[in-house]
């Protein structure tokens, strides 16, 4: 005997969800890319130092830093003259702690210069940043 059984719709993939799935991971990415470019480090190798100490750094610090070749670095981006004096006269009326990241194999007059950049704004209490460990012989 044959039985007629209603014509059932057909099975269709739900957009919805799959559009919600797509956007999150979007997020996702967006949001991954954003915080590792924030954490980039300075093209520096710090001086060795017997008296270098491990200390947390503050959130709000603002990293002055100096290449081998002199080029300085204003958190982690490169920057000109004026950018450095216009962020260090910010961090003095922020009252922000100021590091500075300096290779060690800069010419000690680019290290000179950013100090001298530094107490014209005010900002007398320049921490620099230096490793425990001595490098292994070239």
């Amino acid at each position: 005997m044959r039985v007629n059984l209603p014509d059932e719709d057909d099975a269709q993939v739900q957009m919805a969800p799959l559009i919600d799935c797509v956007f999150l991971l979007l997020i996702f990415f967006l949001v991954a890319t954003t915080i590792k470019k924030i954490n980039r480090e300075l093209p520096v190798t710090l001086p060795y130092s017997d008296a270098a100490v491990e200390v947390r750094q503050e959130l709000n610090t603002l990293v002055l830093g100096l290449d081998r070749y002199g080029k300085l670095y204003v958190n982690s981006e490169p920057a000109t003259t004026s950018q450095l004096f216009e962020k260090v006269r910010q961090a003095k009326q922020q009252n922000l702690p100021v590091r500075l990241d300096a290779d060690q194999d800069t010419a000690w007059r680019h290290v000179i210069e950013v100090m001298e950049m530094c107490a014209i704004e005010g900002v007398r209490d320049v921490k620099f940043h230096t490793r425990r460990e001595q490098a292994e012989s070239k």
